[in-house]
């Protein structure tokens, strides 16, 4: 026998681990689903979030690449010219994209729009400089005319001209997203990469056009190559990495998080006599923390892949992001985190909830 005053020592219960899950699921009530739906309507939120980031990015690097952020313009002082070969083999340059000259104006031979016979200003550019601007420039070597030789002359595809006596068709009309003025005031011919020119035309991976200046050293090392962005900084939009960096999107997954273990906190304090009754029938605490864990997996983590597949495929198919494995990384990060932060804070939130309920508990 005990002696009389003695403290009565609560019976240790032993959970197997089939019956923590099991016990897990049973206490799950309706205030629990309020708390799925919650992480769902998150997950969701934080991916439409992102995924909006992430398109207004992508619009302004467009709109940089439109505006030639990542070209630049190589010359040479006057009296000086450049090997069209050189420039050409700087493309073998890693961060060189695509990489021709410009020999410019060809005032050597007599370009004429027939019938009427208007001199019409011929200009020779190499296949590649095209393609800085032009990825798709056509391999023909057909006559291209420029938009601003259209509008003053009446010139267009498909109507002849004479150069030094050769009657030629145009084949090709510049597209608006070329940028040089003066290409578009010609009419281009396509010629091979060998000779002397003007000007060498260097479009670079992103983000490192400053880089040319070297490249432009080591291609032609017996000049003085000048070298100049084609668009100046104040000309061009936002940077997109710096626009995504302050982006409120970044503390997005802080604040849901935030609000949803809160939520949770509340659900487990409204059932704390439960916690009570598990703990004076001799469930220890770290058997509780393993039930709230598995009730984390069921609330949290099924609830959050379900909704972040659904909502990743519905982007997918409904808009044009990017889909390789950064821009994936960029939506889905906030949700990981959200979902590791209620992972790691939801059964921690459940034990202090239940603090104290064992002897609430008894004194009822």
């Amino acid at each position: 026998m005990s002696p009389i005053g003695a403290r009565q020592r609560t019976p240790r219960a032993v959970w197997r681990p089939e019956e923590l899950i099991d016990e897990a699921w049973r206490r799950l009530a309706p205030a629990h689903l309020v708390l799925a739906s919650a992480v769902c309507a998150l997950v969701v939120a934080l991916l439409l979030w992102s995924a909006a980031d992430l398109a207004s990015a992508v619009a302004l690097a467009d709109a940089r690449a439109a505006a030639g952020a990542d070209v630049a313009v190589v010359s040479v002082p006057d009296g000086e010219t450049l090997d069209a070969g050189a420039c050409a083999r700087s493309a073998n340059n890693g961060s060189v994209l695509v990489a021709g000259a410009d020999f410019g104006e060809n005032t050597s031979v007599d370009g004429r729009w027939q019938p009427v016979g208007t001199a019409v200003p011929v200009r020779d550019v190499t296949l590649a400089a095209l393609r800085t601007w032009w990825p798709d420039a056509p391999l023909d070597g057909s006559l291209i005319v420029g938009r601003d030789l259209r509008d003053s002359s009446g010139l267009d595809v498909g109507m002849t001209v004479t150069i030094n006596g050769e009657l030629l068709t145009v084949g090709e009309a510049l597209p608006q997203a070329v940028r040089p003025d003066l290409w578009q005031a010609s009419l281009l011919r396509v010629v091979p990469a060998a000779g002397p020119a003007l000007e060498c035309w260097i479009r670079a991976a992103s983000g490192t056009v400053a880089a040319v200046g070297q490249i432009a050293a080591t291609a032609f090392p017996d000049n003085h190559p000048i070298v100049v962005p084609f668009a100046q900084a104040d000309e061009l939009s936002a940077d997109p990495r710096a626009m995504l960096a302050n982006s409120p999107g970044r503390f997005g997954w802080l604040m849901g998080g935030g609000a949803a273990l809160a939520l949770w906190f509340l659900v487990e304090l409204s059932r704390r006599e439960e916690s009570g009754v598990y703990r004076t029938t001799g469930t220890s605490w770290p058997e509780l923390g393993a039930m709230s864990l598995v009730q984390t997996v069921i609330l949290v983590v099924a609830p959050a892949a379900f909704a972040t597949v659904a909502t990743v495929l519905g982007l997918l198919v409904l808009s044009d992001l990017p889909t390789t494995g950064t821009a994936l990384w960029f939506v889905l990060q906030p949700v990981v985190l959200a979902v590791l932060m209620m992972c790691a804070g939801g059964p921690i939130l459940h034990m202090l909830s239940a603090a104290g309920a064992q002897v609430d508990s008894m004194r009822t």
